[in-house]
């Protein structure tokens, strides 16, 4: 007896080339499934690597490890906040006053190469309170750190204005309080953020023979200043006599560096942003 399925394939049989197709397809389908599989496995891995590369850079960079420098901690901030915003406040010296543009003043010089010194530093962003004339404590007085604290800046260098401090006459007693009263009105408003002070530049109107009204030079104000930031812990970096150090270094003369004697020119803060950047280059304890 001839079965029904032989009967039905007399000349070709559907069912039979239903099943091949069918067959055909789930096939392919699950060589693609494979495929993606794989890829989603490769992705998975990859991930997982770059994740763990990641951490062990931020392991490295976390300023609560141990000693880093102040790129290494801008960078983490990046990593870990998507942006990084820094401030400076003091004097004139801080605003610019000598420079041929604002490009090429100190704070601008060192932003342009914390920019370019990592991808994930390039919109890094910069406010200056700089204010010409003025001492620490005009600035406490003035509410320029206040409006500082407003920005909420995540990195904040403090030029311990000590030029306008000679001028005015203020006691290094006073100096050195109005100092401390900036760290701590800082620091309790902005716990997270990192402080570094910076002393002024050298200059040729302010020679140990220019005594002020109360019996003192310039470098009194600078020694004592440096004594009491660093009594106290806090990072300085003593521009005054890196750049001292640099203009004997490369055979050139103060008068070279300055724009009137007491302002920097191009050239003095070129020296001023190079030398503050050396500093931040160092590890130490932030």
């Amino acid at each position: 007896m001839v079965s029904l399925c032989e009967n039905m394939c007399t000349g070709g049989c559907p069912l039979k080339r239903i099943g091949i197709s069918l067959l055909i397809v789930v096939g392919v389908a699950l060589l693609i499934l494979n495929v993606f599989q794989s890829l989603h496995a490769e992705n998975t891995q990859a991930v997982a690597a770059d994740d763990e590369e990641l951490a062990e850079t931020l392991d490295r960079l976390n300023p609560e490890n141990g000693e880093v420098s102040y790129l290494d901690y801008l960078q983490y901030w990046a990593l870990t906040h998507n942006e990084v915003r820094m401030a400076v406040i003091g004097s004139s010296v801080t605003n610019g006053k000598g420079a041929s543009s604002k490009d090429k003043n100190w704070p601008n010089l060192m932003l342009q190469n914390i920019q370019a010194s990592d991808e994930s530093l390039a919109n890094t962003s910069l406010s200056n309170f700089g204010v010409n004339g003025a001492m620490i404590q005009d600035l406490l007085d003035n509410g320029t750190f206040d409006k500082l604290i407003k920005e909420k800046p995540d990195f904040i260098i403090i030029e311990s204005s000590i030029l306008n401090s000679h001028r005015k006459n203020e006691s290094l007693e006073d100096t050195n309080e109005a100092i401390t009263t900036a760290h701590r009105l800082v620091s309790e408003a902005l716990p997270t953020s990192k402080i570094l002070f910076t002393s002024p530049n050298p200059a040729t109107i302010k020679l140990d023979t220019d005594i002020n009204d109360i019996g003192l030079i310039y470098q009194e104000y600078l020694e004592s200043t440096e004594n009491y930031i660093m009594s106290q812990g806090w990072n300085y970096v003593d521009i005054y006599t890196d750049i001292h150090s640099e203009i004997d270094e490369k055979g050139l003369t103060l008068e070279q560096t300055l724009d009137d004697g007491l302002h920097p020119n191009d050239l003095g803060y070129q020296i001023w942003a190079e030398k503050l950047i050396q500093y931040m280059l160092v590890d130490r304890s932030l």
